[in-house]
């Protein structure tokens, strides 16, 4: 696997799994600053943050394991 297509992988990852920790942070943070306690929204969006989490972890299993070098 060329090394520009490993990139766009980990690019692509990276870039699910920070919007799932925006998700997350608004999840936790909403409701501290609000002193609610949380919400369906705030549990449905830790759902999501969740499932974006999962959903980088998929995309980086199409990346080579290679030797570690």
């Amino acid at each position: 696997m060329s090394k520009r297509r490993e990139e766009r992988i980990k690019l692509t990852a990276t870039s699910i799994n920070t919007v799932g920790l925006g998700f997350l942070g608004f999840a936790v943070i909403r409701p501290l600053s609000e002193e609610t306690f949380p919400s369906v929204v705030g549990c449905l969006f830790l759902t999501v943050a969740f499932a974006l989490h999962l959903i980088a972890h998929y995309v980086l299993r199409y990346m080579d394991e290679g030797d570690g070098r």
